[in-house]
């Protein structure tokens, strides 16, 4: 059954979605933020203060709110989405912008011309923005990480982490075996580690492979007569053989496995850990990066001569197969980069880009150690906020965008205007640090030096002293999706609600 709902009635549903929402999220802003635990039915309950999974987890008993905080989620989604970062800013601003929206509607203003002149403030406030924003060091960087990660150790080594690869679709996070933080480079093309190659590495944690010969196959090794000239041939050479394939039946992964252990012949078979389509992409990205082709099995006659490749090395670990090749594809290079830039699909879009990092600069494990899975669940999440703030700050940056925002809004006392709520994010990180945002406002703002409240240090200092930098593409989304979702709650008059009529059982 549909119901409608409208009015005084809509309103307060709105209002509720709103609170709920935005209030819950708010919490976790700044340096001081706290944690919120989340509970939820497909995984064990954890602590995060990630902004955008505490949005995504809210609900409410009541459907209309949820349809509600469904519209409202998408304002944190979309900055989360195009910036990683910046998801409770975000969520401020659009509660004050409904706020301050109602009541302009409540004053005779119609939604039409309050989104017009909403538009028009925010192409001059972005102007304003841009005018503080300039590009950071190196220990800028650093500092943007420590800030965003709450934690100034593991920032600082993000920040390590992606100074060495350069790209944020380089760097793989992951949960340690133990309480250690640390990172590794993987400077090659790496595979992820198929079922049938546990076997040949036993109990060793890494085994380095030095010019080993390399051959790969376009189609599953079913008997052991397919390979037996290879097998021979690296005897008499008396060098390590490696091959790589889409498959290997049982009864030939077994009498690799025994000529390896009994030494007859030392070798290695390694399955690529891909599907359908997405094996011939990898194959040909190693075919490019050894520089031979593939072999075809169903052949009449094949020169193996002809399929072999000897590079530096290969490394081989449990969990990776990295293989070190000297000179870059770059013909292989320009066409990914080309299907990444044409691709809409965003799942397209990282699994290019994690393709063109092992081609180009390598990939880089980065282990988030702790002494539970929760605590280490936890700092998983900041880590990926720091190092999404890391490359969007790459941009630019401005010193503290609360305080920005908030000076932006002294030098433009306009009521009844988007200006009036641009310094909430600065209350909001200051009472999550339990100090008085008016009594630090005022003195912010006393005279023409820029200043900025050190939230660690609990003292105003010069902005030219500060280390509190925030990417300056990150604020100017957060505002701009804030924006975008109140004006369409606020032009929202009616909701039409599916209403479940509940089946009462008879007794017969």
């Amino acid at each position: 059954m549909k119901k409608v709902i409208q009015g005084t009635k809509l309103e307060e549903k709105m209002l509720e979605a709103v609170h709920l929402l935005c209030d819950t999220t708010a919490v976790t802003l700044g340096p001081s933020g706290v944690n919120v635990l989340v509970d939820t039915k497909d995984e064990p309950p954890f602590i995060t203060n990630d902004g955008v999974t505490i949005a995504k987890n809210i609900e409410s008993e009541d459907p209309t709110v949820n349809a509600i905080l469904e519209i409202a989620k998408e304002a944190s989604l979309k900055t989360n989405e195009i910036v990683g970062d910046g998801t409770t800013t975000t969520l401020v601003l659009l509660k004050e912008l409904y706020l301050l929206g109602l009541n302009l509607l409540k004053m005779g203003k119609n939604s039409q011309t309050i989104q017009k002149e909403w538009h028009k403030d925010l192409t001059n406030i972005i102007a304003e923005i841009k005018k503080y924003s300039h590009l950071p060091t190196e220990e800028e960087l650093q500092n943007i990480a420590a800030i965003s990660a709450n934690d100034r150790i593991l920032g600082t080594l993000v920040a390590e982490a992606f100074n060495k690869v350069k790209k944020r679709s380089s760097i793989r996070l992951k949960e340690s075996s133990d309480e250690k933080t640390f990172y590794e480079l993987l400077n090659g093309y790496t595979l992820d580690t198929s079922v049938s190659y546990e076997y040949f590495i036993n109990n060793e944690e890494k085994i380095e492979v030095n010019q080993p010969k390399i051959y790969l196959f376009k189609n599953k090794v079913e008997t052991i007569e397919q390979i037996s000239p290879l097998i021979n041939k690296v005897i008499d050479d008396k060098k390590e053989l490696i091959l790589v394939l889409p498959d290997i039946s049982k009864e030939v992964k077994e009498q690799c496995i025994s000529f390896h252990y009994q030494k007859i012949c030392t070798m290695y078979c390694i399955c690529i850990p891909e599907y359908a389509e997405r094996i011939i992409d990898i194959r040909k990205d190693l075919e490019a990066c050894l520089g031979i082709e593939s072999i075809d099995l169903y052949q009449d006659r094949i020169d193996y001569t002809d399929y072999e490749a000897t590079i530096s090395g290969v490394t081989l670990t449990k969990e990776t197969t990295t293989f070190f090749f000297q000179k870059y594809p770059y013909e292989r290079i320009i066409k990914l980069e080309k299907e990444l830039e044409e691709t809409k699909s965003e799942y397209q879009k990282e699994y290019l880009a994690e393709r063109l990092a092992k081609l180009t600069t390598g990939l880089c494990n980065f282990y988030i150690g702790g002494y539970t899975k929760v605590e280490k669940k936890e700092r998983l999440m900041r880590a990926e906020d720091a190092l999404w703030a890391i490359d969007i700050a790459k941009q630019g940056v401005i010193t503290g965008e609360g305080v920005i925002l908030a000076k932006i809004k002294q030098d433009h006392i306009e009521e009844n205007s988007i200006y009036q709520v641009l310094d909430n994010p600065l209350k909001q990180i200051l009472n999550n640090a339990g100090v008085d945002d008016n009594k630090i406002s005022e003195k912010l703002f006393q005279d023409k030096e820029a200043k900025i409240y050190d939230v660690e240090l609990e003292k105003i200092i010069p902005a030219k002293e500060s280390t509190i930098l925030d990417a300056t593409l990150v604020t100017i989304t957060a505002l701009k999706n804030a924006i975008s979702i109140a004006l369409m709650l606020l032009s929202t008059q009616y909701l039409v609600i599916n209403e479940e009529k509940e089946i009462k059982e008879i007794e017969i």
